[in-house]
């Protein structure tokens, strides 16, 4: 009777192994199906997480008008909630969000912008540090100017009524220094204004004599003032003749001849003091304007006129607190077109300068 077996291979290994090698193949079959299902998912929930987490957020650029103000210090978060009050964008945390992965979004300046409604918080951040979106307007205050062109100026450049500038003026909030005596003409500092859209007439007067107030302390104004033995009121008074009789050049020479001119009991006989009076700016004054009865009339009344006559930038009144030494007692400026200006002690050599001005101005 013969057996009937399995014959075995050199190795050992039974002729009927293959069937094994097939159901391993079809559990890895099973595991790459499961592990495709599964990387499926996490994506899926990821996608799903992403847009169920996502700030609600307006696409592209908007449209309409909308007028945002950035106050100084104001946060991201804040500028963020009150873009969303105003329908800018559609909530504070996009445009968080927007400014979290943006650098630019620390230099936003301070000020207002025009905007638009229903933005993208990427779209508003870009408008917000996007310089020609902010809304500025200027007003410019030139060295020497007269109080009432400071005004005029002002009302025309941001449509606010002269009438309440003027009733600013009179309201007597505006910060200024207790020796002004409740007088703006001469703290209306000459420089460059940023007005914000809803600022009002006492908001820009305040705005520029702050600036005074500034470069008053800079220059330590009162206590300097004291040490020369002058009244602050006096230094702005004189500074402000300066920026009437001459150039930034000329001024601390200029400071000289009215301190020489006080001390001599002599009447200043200064042109701009008597133009401020007949608010005029002529070159030779009329025999009528000489005879003027008026406190500015510095050719009839010594000392100085009794407010400033216009409103002094730094040079000026750098130049009142420290007059060069000399003992000048007149000055012309001879030239007028070209500012040429000669200083003199003797009344001779003035008329000689008086001589060579109207020549000059025969020329022109």
């Amino acid at each position: 009777m013969s057996n009937v077996g399995l014959s075995m291979g050199p190795s050992g290994s039974t002729k009927g192994s293959a069937p094994k090698k097939k159901r391993h193949a079809g559990r890895a079959v099973v595991i790459g199906v499961l592990l495709i299902a599964l990387i499926v998912a996490a994506l899926g929930y990821a996608a799903w997480f992403f847009l169920l987490k996502a700030a609600p957020d307006y696409q592209g650029q908007g449209q309409g008008n909308v007028v945002v103000t950035v106050s100084p210090g104001q946060s991201i978060t804040s500028i963020g909630q009150e873009l969303q009050e105003k329908g800018v964008v559609k909530s504070s945390d996009a445009f968080v969000d927007a400014a979290s992965s943006d650098s630019r979004a620390k230099s936003i300046p301070t000020g207002s912008f025009a905007l638009r409604e229903k933005m993208s918080g990427e779209a508003a951040l870009a408008l917000l540090v996007d310089p020609s979106s902010r809304l500025v307007t200027k007003i410019a205050v030139p060295e020497g100017a007269r109080l009432s062109e400071v005004i005029a100026e002002s009302a025309k450049v941001t449509g606010i009524p002269v009438a309440e500038f003027e009733a600013a003026l009179k309201a007597g909030d505006l910060g200024l220094p207790a020796y002004a005596k409740g007088n703006a003409e001469g703290f209306l500092y000459p420089a460059t204004y940023e007005v914000q859209p809803k600022s009002t007439a006492t908001d820009i007067l305040k705005q520029m004599v702050a600036k005074f107030n500034e470069v008053a302390a800079k220059l330590n104004l009162e206590q300097r003032a004291v040490e020369s033995g002058r009244s602050p009121y006096d230094v702005v008074i004189t500074a402000s003749l300066l920026e009437g009789e001459g150039t930034p050049t000329d001024f601390p020479k200029i400071a000289r001849v009215v301190d020489n001119r006080l001390a001599k009991g002599m009447p200043l006989q200064f042109d701009s003091t008597l133009n401020y009076a007949t608010k005029s700016s002529n070159i030779q004054l009329s025999k009528e304007q000489l005879e003027l009865d008026s406190p500015y009339n510095s050719y009839k009344n010594k000392g100085l006129p009794p407010t400033p006559i216009g409103q002094p930038g730094e040079a000026a009144l750098s130049a009142a607190l420290a007059p060069e030494a000399g003992d000048w007692l007149y000055f012309v400026t001879v030239d007028p077109e070209k500012k040429v200006t000669k200083f003199t002690a003797s009344y001779e050599e003035f008329q000689t300068f008086v001589q060579e001005l109207n020549a000059n101005l025969k020329k022109q």
